[in-house]
């Protein structure tokens, strides 16, 4: 798959903060408007402005677009484009919208509402948690509601009765979804995944930086939507990233995916549009009989199995082959694979069939060959690497082995750092002065806590009038960004103060660990750890410091060859390589890899590094 930008609609002056698409149009929520789009031209087709503020949220089906705002769920028709209703039992913003067959959901300031979809009635509101719902999903069985209050609430979608609740993150859930396996909810840095049947914690995807505001996922991908400005697309089989995005220059606040496009609203007032080229994944099997002819142009293929039988030419171009390529070929069959790499292939090849493979690695390939076979292997190395890879002095030319005697430390201090949590609200942070801000203007203001960390921060505003206020703000532990907008028509003043309950280290303790041996040996030589906030006991200090005395007490004796080389060696592989051969003695040591430069002008060598493995 290649995600390839196709155009950025920019409709506005505001921030956009949703997104979505159907059959027809594309929705874009900023402040108080709402942009449509039509679907095919990517041309301004109108825009409603009767929501009051942010607009976290839009959804749209055959019958009805549903907009989340300040005051309410503003319901229109989605072929006249109208305002049919708003519903205003929910207090304050409405900050996610779902639907489905049977009901409205909405994430608001005090639970999730749940309306009949057909009458538009109030049903119910869950308020399990006392804090906001940022995010609400839905499938055949649960209800999802990322809160504030860092937890993640899974509801029965039948009876509305809560199920559980998932305590993994340390920061509010941004954004919840779900698939037919996997349930994702994004919070700050992290994307955690949980397995749906048991409910139990797979993985816990880190690349992002900040909240994760959006998460959409289709059958190949996960897309996140990030604080960073970025756009993460992971691989939904194994969780890895295919694609980080970096085209737009503010917050990724939503990310929606259809058959077509990428669509991303962003901080910068963009709604950033990626074509989508599928040919990455080819997952199937096939059995090609009488003459066939194949031809596949794709980025990875995986899991995959062909049959050929009778006459059948086959060629690939593709960068990754994975799984079971070739179960059986029979008759007179011609395969030709010009690949990266091709790993765990096995072919069965019979009677007469030719194969010719080009691979730069391939690792655990088997092949029976019955009859009239040939089958040509232009590779630079065939390998086999199971368990530890020895290395033998036949194998290099030099090996460098030294003492390294300037990383010993034998008198370890680590000082513990309890941090207590104040006992009123302190101010953290205030501008130095009072500050102009121009009509109808928005700014944001990075405020540096002046006590680190700080809990529980609240902004306020002074020396200004009603027309200045906060419309935005997040809280860090050691930072908050504040977005204040004047609404008037003049320019207006204004001083930020933000208060909170720092966090104080009192009754701060060392710890020590010696090792006398060392100490006889080298001398005594000490080391400090620095400080660190999240030591906090002396049992926490004291494992710290025993751990680096046991692996600093002796110098390093970490290895460098130069050698015959091996491209199949990656980074932290384990090697053996001798330490000691001499007088019956044979000393072999483990290393982990650290680094491989492999050069090839005819005949392969490298240079290896490797860490002792103690």
């Amino acid at each position: 798959m290649s995600f390839d930008l196709s155009t950025t609609l920019t409709a506005t002056s505001n921030h956009l903060y949703s997104v979505y698409a159907d059959s027809d149009y594309v929705y874009a929520g900023s402040q108080n408007e709402i942009y449509i789009y039509d679907k095919t031209s990517l041309t301004p087709i109108t825009k409603l402005t009767d929501p009051v503020g942010y607009i976290y949220s839009v959804y749209a089906d055959s019958d009805y677009i549903y907009v989340s705002s300040y005051n309410g769920i503003c319901i229109y028709d989605r072929i006249n484009l109208t305002l049919i209703t708003t519903l205003t039992d929910v207090s304050g913003n409405v900050y996610s919208i779902y639907v489905n067959e049977d009901y409205i959901y909405a994430g608001s300031y005090n639970g999730i509402c749940i309306y009949n979809r057909a009458d538009l009635t109030l049903i119910t509101i869950l308020t399990d948690t006392n804090d906001f719902i940022f995010s609400v999903y839905t499938d055949s069985n649960y209800i999802y509601a990322g809160s504030r209050d860092n937890k993640l609430y899974i509801y029965d979608r039948i009876d509305f009765t809560l199920v559980t609740t998932f305590t993994d993150a340390n920061n509010i859930i941004r954004s919840v979804y779900a698939d037919s396996d996997y349930i994702y909810a994004g919070s700050s840095d992290k994307i955690y995944v949980y397995n749906k049947t048991n409910l139990t914690l797979i993985t816990t995807l880190t690349d992002p930086v900040g909240y994760i505001y959006s998460i959409y996922v289709d059958s190949n991908y996960i897309y996140a939507g990030a604080h960073d400005k970025n756009i993460y697309i992971y691989d939904r089989r194994d969780f890895t990233l295919v694609t980080k995005l970096t085209d737009a220059t503010g917050y990724i606040y939503s990310v929606y995916a259809d058959n077509d496009y990428l669509y991303a609203a962003s901080y910068d007032n963009n709604v950033y549009i990626y074509g989508r080229s599928i040919t990455n994944y080819i997952e199937a099997s096939a059995d090609f009989s009488a003459s066939a002819t194949i031809s596949i142009n794709s980025a990875r293929l995986k899991n995959s199995s062909a049959n050929i039988l009778s006459s059948g030419i086959m060629t690939t171009e593709i960068q990754k082959i994975t799984g079971h390529m070739f179960e059986m070929i029979t008759g007179n069959a011609t395969i030709t694979l010009a690949s990266t790499r091709i790993r765990e292939v096995p072919a069965n090849i019979v009677v007469k069939g030719s194969a010719n493979i080009r691979p730069y690695i391939i690792a655990n390939v088997t092949s029976d060959m019955l009859g009239q076979t040939e089958m040509t292997v232009r590779s630079l190395k065939l390998i086999i690497p199971t368990g530890l890879y020895e290395i033998t002095a036949d194998d290099y030319f030099t090996k460098n082995q030294p003492a390294d005697s300037s990383s010993v430390a034998n008198y370890i201090i680590v000082e513990t750092q309890p941090l207590v949590l104040s006992d009123g609200l302190e101010e953290v942070f205030s501008t130095s002065e009072v500050r102009t801000i121009g009509a109808a203007e928005t700014i944001t203001i990075n405020a540096e806590y002046s006590e680190k960390p700080a809990i529980e921060v609240t902004a306020h505003l002074e020396n200004n009038t009603v027309n200045t206020s906060i419309t935005h703000a997040n809280y860090y532990a050691c930072n908050a960004e504040i977005e204040i907008s004047n609404s008037g028509t003049s320019q207006d003043t204004f001083k930020l103060i933000l208060e909170g309950k720092p966090l104080k280290v009192k009754g701060a303790e060392r710890v020590y660990s010696q090792d006398d041996r060392s100490i006889t040996e080298n001398g005594k030589i000490d080391y400090t750890l620095p400080i660190n906030h999240l030591i906090q006991t002396k049992e926490m200090a004291q494992k710290i410091a025993d751990k680096l005395k046991g692996s600093f007490a002796d110098p390093k004796r970490d290895v460098s060859l130069d050698w015959r080389g091996n491209p199949a060696l990656i980074l932290a592989d384990l090697i053996t390589v001798p330490e000691f051969q001499k007088l019956g003695i044979n000393k072999v040591g483990q290393f982990y890899v650290t680094k491989q430069e492999l050069e090839y002008d005819g005949g392969l060598r490298a240079n290896l590094e490797g860490r002792k493995n103690e």
